[in-house]
């Protein structure tokens, strides 16, 4: 085999690993050398960069091709462009296969293997046919196996599984808040953090006993991974694996200049105890890592048949909630916002309930998920709009009618393109000021396709509706797009204000957020306020607003207009008692 590279760290890797495998290994560094090894001793497979010091690696690739030797030799690219047309003029000049950089070491043999003891089968055989064969069981961006590839490896381990009677796992990691990276960091860093997963994943597997299928790992799409333990003895061994993994990518990743620790929610199905065929098992699998995440991520769960009741539990909350939502069963509830300069309330933040039938109120944090999950969201965040301006409208030439009404936007909610013409239209409807509205939207949905999201909250702050940003310093917006984006308010989340004054890290930070807010000339108000001390300290250090308990619960319309207009403009000692258990102020 000839490796042509020049870059040292990959041929002495890839030399040290061919060999073990089996491999007469020749390396050349340059176009010449490459040439002149050929001449003496041509190869009987050739694994080739893209990019040597000399040449374009697709123009020795061609070269090769065309001299008689060439004809028919299997020859591999190594490339770190992972774009469609580089893989296309690979195959074009001849390439048999390609690899994608940073190689996954482990699985090189295999794959050299492959193309070798493939090639009598595969000279007649056109490029793009090559091409189809690999995206059919690969994964580009990670090199990895993917879905159709671990399937079938799979059924063959469980049909041995079968013969043998023994016990196969499935573990399903899944990236915990990987999503978040991929907004706000760009999808370049996503890409080359899933390619560092793929590989440490590799590097802790293959530390198993050797003999086992390397295609047992697979990326199954976005940043899901799956592993498949074809013969454990017991479930202490799975644990140990688990821990493993989760060991290995808790160290920190570095991707293209950004620091950042990752970790896993890992989800655990066993054959054949929680199921006998593959779908099952993946089902099962996925449901286990979503109680993982559910036990605070970074950590394992097995499958439970409890968690059947559970997902049967949540289908039905979905079903009810598309008929609640149909049959109009949601209100809105208003929690009052202060102003600490003058003690006057001066506006109030829109939160959607529902009190169900039969179940009584369900918190928010449970139906808003799956709101979100099933699209659902869009919807009700256009009637929330819809609700907060008829409320406006109807308390218009009354004691409440200089009151703004502050709702939230989901990220679904704004990406669709009419957004900013339904909540004009819909103000116009209502004959409502646009400075009454408020529209809270979150860190993350600011770095979603920033240009776009500029030019939707230029044209909303034109209107003259104000914008907030909503859980401020839980993201990872950048200080440079804040500046320019033409917001007017940051909320500072209440993880930062429980904590006051006693705890100095959450003392600076809310100083810090107040203090810069102040150099860019944005109000601040600050959410979840329950006693005087963090009142006391919210006002020293000259925040604009608060909300919370302390100031008001969450209360229906009618209750809201009741207890404003018994104790007027600052009903803050009179706060009414909680509606419901499940009303806090999310």
């Amino acid at each position: 085999m000839l490796v042509i590279d020049d870059d040292t760290v990959f041929t002495l890797l890839a030399g040290e690993t061919l060999q073990q495998a089996g491999f007469d290994v020749l390396v050349a560094h340059t176009r010449a050398a490459a040439l002149e090894l050929f001449a003496r001793q041509p190869p009987d497979l050739v694994l080739m960069d893209v990019e040597l010091p000399d040449a374009s690696g697709l123009d020795l690739c061609a070269q090769i091709r065309a001299l008689p030797a060439g004809i028919d030799l299997p020859i591999i690219m190594v490339t770190g462009n992972n774009d469609t047309d580089s893989i296309a003029r690979a195959y074009e000049v001849g390439a048999t296969d390609f690899i994608n950089k940073p190689v996954v070491w482990p699985t090189l043999p295999h794959r050299a293997g492959f193309v070798l003891r493939a090639r009598d089968n595969l000279v007649a055989l056109r490029a793009s046919e090559h091409q189809n064969r690999y995206l059919a069981y690969y994964d580009t961006l990670t090199g990895l196996p993917n879905r159709q590839s671990f399937i079938e490896t799979m059924s063959r381990a469980i049909h041995v599984a079968q013969r043998d009677a023994h016990m196969v796992a499935l573990l399903y990691l899944d990236l915990d808040r990987f999503k978040r990276i991929n907004d706000n960091l760009g999808h370049s860093v996503g890409d080359a953090l899933l390619r560092s997963v793929g590989q440490r994943l590799v590097n802790v597997v293959c530390q198993a006993p050797a003999g086992e299928d390397p295609r047992q790992i697979a990326r199954l799409g976005g940043d899901e991974f799956v592993i498949l333990l074809p013969a454990v003895s017991n479930k202490p061994a799975v644990v140990s694996m688990a821990g493993r993994i989760e060991q290995a990518l808790g160290e920190a990743f570095e991707c293209e200049g950004h620091r950042f620790v990752v970790t896993p929610s890992i989800g655990i199905a066993l054959y054949p105890q929680d199921g006998r065929d593959i779908d099952d098992l993946l089902v099962k699998a996925d449901m286990a890592m979503y109680q993982a995440k559910d036990q605070g991520r970074n950590g394992h769960a097995f499958y439970g048949e409890s968690m059947a009741v559970r997902s049967l539990g949540r289908l039905e909350l979905e079903i009810d909630l598309r008929r609640a939502f149909e049959a109009g069963e949601f209100q809105l509830h208003y929690q009052p916002k202060m102003d600490l300069r003058t003690g006057a309330i001066t506006g109030v933040e829109a939160l959607l309930r529902w009190h169900h039938a039969e179940r009584g109120w369900i918190p928010p944090d449970k139906f808003i998920p799956v709101a979100e999950e099933t699209g659902m969201i869009i919807a009700m965040g256009d009637w929330v709009v819809r609700e907060a301006c008829r409320q406006l409208r109807a308390w218009a030439g009354t004691p409440l009618g200089h009151l703004t009404i502050a709702a939230n936007v989901s990220v679904q909610q704004f990406a669709r393109e009419n957004f900013v013409d339904v909540v004009l239209a819909t103000l116009k409807e209502y004959a409502v000021e646009p400075h009454q509205m408020e529209l809270e939207i979150t860190e993350s949905l600011l770095m979603r396709s920033v240009d776009a999201t500029t030019r939707s909250l230029n044209r909303l702050g034109a209107a003259g509706l104000t914008l907030s940003i909503d859980d401020f310093g839980t993201g990872y917006s950048s200080l440079g797009y804040l500046r320019n984006f033409p917001v007017d308010t940051l909320k500072i989340d209440r993880s930062f204000v429980k904590d006051l004054p006693i705890d100095s890290d959450a003392a600076a930070i809310c100083s810090a957020i107040i203090a810069m807010a102040r150099e860019l000339k944005l109000k601040v108000i600050a959410e979840g306020v329950e006693t005087e001390a963090q009142l006391k300290f919210l006002r020293e250090h000259r925040c604009d607003q608060v909300q919370g308990y302390l100031i008001g619960r969450p209360a229906s319309a009618a209750d809201f207009e009741r207890l404003f207009r018994s104790h007027g403009a600052g009903p803050r000692a009179a706060a009414p008692p909680p509606p419901h258990p499940a009303s806090s102020a999310a």
